[in-house]
């Protein structure tokens, strides 16, 4: 027994080394040149370059998002305390009111009591007056009665009435 070996005649191993020869035609005539390689190379740098341009870009700008956040944040937090102390001013305001409205009551309480005092004061000046008048009227009476006894007893002078 006879070991086999392909030959040229081998239809099998011919179309296997057509195929290998076919495919490396294929990649040799795929292969770029040294100007394609160039030309390939100045366009991954340029993207590259653009590609870092924009990474620095956007660095910049969530660098100035953070400081804009931190900014806003303080400003929330200032606008809150701002809000807080004019809460504070409107219960102190409030309490105020309140307070006001409570002495007003007091004071036109006073008011009525004054004036209740007042027109029993003026009934009462109007009762005085009302009985001077009267008085006056005796008083006058009686001194002109003691002018006439004067006429009839001798020696004796009556007061003169007192000015009213």
């Amino acid at each position: 027994m006879g070991l086999y070996k392909p030959g040229r005649l081998d239809p099998f191993a011919n179309q296997q080394r057509r195929e290998r020869e076919r495919d490396a035609a294929n990649m040799e005539a795929n292969r770029p040149t040294g100007t394609e390689l160039g030309q390939i190379t100045r366009k991954l740098q340029e993207i590259t370059a653009e590609l870092k341009r924009q990474q620095q870009q956007l660095e910049e700008q969530q660098k100035q998002l953070a400081s804009m956040l931190a900014t806003l944040q303080s400003q929330q937090n200032t606008l809150n305390d701002t809000v807080n102390r004019l809460q504070d001013a409107v219960n102190n305001i409030r309490s105020m009111q309140s307070t006001l409205q409570s002495q007003q009551s007091s004071l036109q309480a006073q008011q009525n009591t004054i004036n209740a005092q007042q027109q029993s004061i003026q009934s009462a000046l109007a009762g005085v007056q009302s009985n001077y008048g009267k008085i006056k009227t005796a008083l006058n009476y009686c001194y002109l009665q003691f002018g006439s006894i004067s006429s009839y007893v001798s020696g004796y002078k009556p007061m003169t009435p007192p000015s009213i």
